[in-house]
């Protein structure tokens, strides 16, 4: 299994969760997310190993419909498998969600 990239897409999704900020030590730093580090005076848990509690799937779900809500509910229940990204209406919200989600990878 490779190393994680940590992007700064990934650094302001997980800031703006509000949850503590964990990332595995091995993780491959974009320039990006370095200059993020920067301008970000946030305290970062920096992990040994790959254990750095993030999903282990991500996706763009449309939460309207009654199919993916049913999904969202089922991924809920297994204890945050998923990393759910809803996009915001209109075509610039699913791109903007799919540059998140490529940010993920």
């Amino acid at each position: 299994m490779g190393r994680a990239v940590v992007t700064a897409i990934l650094l302001d999704d997980l800031l703006r969760t509000g949850k503590p900020i964990a990332l595995p030590k091995d993780a491959l730093i974009t320039p990006a997310a370095r200059d993020w580090f920067r301008d970000h005076p946030v305290p970062v848990t920096w992990l040994d190993g790959q254990g750095c509690g993030r999903a282990s799937l991500a996706l763009v779900m449309e939460p309207k419909l009654t199919e993916m809500r049913a999904l969202r509910t089922m991924l809920d229940r297994q204890g945050g498998v998923a990393d759910v990204i809803e996009p915001m209406p209109g075509t610039a919200g699913l791109a903007a969600a799919t540059r998140r989600l490529c940010g993920k990878i």
